[in-house]
């Protein structure tokens, strides 16, 4: 979704995008990696070779916790160039656009990148979840009552089981929009959950039922346990929902006073905030306009194109980008 709505929001300001495919035999004036796959790094000898510049946006996240959290962090003190294409792509990378301070601390931390090359470039979020009916989703599902929403993959990690565990008994309805990534999980989910919560699965980024789903929606939930930007989270404080937030991906740096926030490990606090949430008014309208003001698309692509100018800086005729 990053990549497709960069495109976008790059094209609609004059630049031509061009996604890299097998089949592609020309690269433009610059390319732009999304993530940090090792199999990008043939693509970024390639553009050496050529002398063609190249950044990228590391959408960067370890694993979520335990043992697991501090071997890893461990093994890259020991050896910073393990993996060791992800760790060459990342230092050899023109610029860095990362999308918190967060991330940022951690990919310096780990991979030893001077601050210099690192320039914040949020995730974006479209006008059209400011503009949202609810009328849409309560007709399409026959949901009537209030109830806590939550978007994302169905897995471990998007931590729906402990929002149903904070939840159970309440009373509350729970909603959950998804594809499921882990059928166990799901079916955990869905048998803690009982009649108290419904899984749509997966609803198109593009229908109009996903803004109507927030605003819709009492409060939304998010008490994952990892996370760099959440795309949902911003696309629901547009909509003028209200926000519980996990602490730690530092959601505060973004969503500030319109969020209320939790430790996902701790259910009695995701219960807590979700209450504290479902019985606090918002101003919805101030809401809304400050992430239409600050993490609209149009300003993501006016952040990457300073990046690309100030990379293609020698380069007079600027016209092309390679995702």
């Amino acid at each position: 979704m990053q990549v497709e709505m960069t495109r976008k929001a790059l094209q609609e300001n004059g630049i031509q995008v061009k996604i890299l495919t097998p089949m592609t035999k020309q690269v433009g004036d610059i390319v732009h990696f999304f993530g940090t796959f090792n199999y990008y790094w043939h693509t970024a000898l390639f553009c050496q070779v050529e002398g063609i510049p190249y950044v990228t946006s590391p959408i960067y996240l370890e694993p979520r916790s335990g043992w697991k959290l501090t071997a890893y962090r461990l093994w890259l003190k020991l050896k910073r160039r393990y993996p060791n294409q992800e760790s060459k792509l990342l230092k050899s990378s023109r610029l860095l656009f990362t999308l918190s301070a967060s991330e940022e601390e951690k990919i310096r931390r780990l991979f030893g990148i001077r601050p210099e090359r690192f320039r914040r470039v949020p995730n974006g979020v479209e006008e059209r979840f400011a503009q949202a009916n609810p009328k849409l989703f309560r007709e399409r599902y026959g949901i009537r009552e209030p109830f806590v929403l939550h978007v994302g993959f169905v897995e471990p990690r998007k931590n729906q089981l402990g929002l149903i565990r904070a939840l159970k008994g309440l009373g509350i309805k729970m909603v959950f929009i998804g594809k499921a990534t882990n059928a166990k999980y799901l079916q955990r989910c869905q048998s803690e959950a009982g009649d108290q919560a419904v899984f749509l699965g997966e609803i198109p980024h593009e229908s109009e039922l996903l803004p109507s789903a927030y605003a819709a929606a009492k409060v939304f939930c998010l008490p994952s346990f990892s996370e760099v930007l959440s795309i949902a989270a911003l696309e629901a404080a547009t909509a003028g929902t209200r926000l519980v937030l996990s602490t730690p991906w530092q959601p505060q740096e973004h969503f500030g006073k319109f969020a209320f926030y939790v430790n996902p490990h701790s259910i009695a606090e995701i219960r807590q905030m979700v209450l504290k949430a479902w019985e606090t008014p918002n101003d919805v309208d101030e809401q809304r306009r400050y992430f239409l003001k600050h993490y609209s698309w149009q300003k993501v692509a006016e952040l990457l194109i300073a990046g690309y100018q100030e990379v293609t800086s020698t380069s007079q005729n600027f016209k092309e980008v390679i995702n």
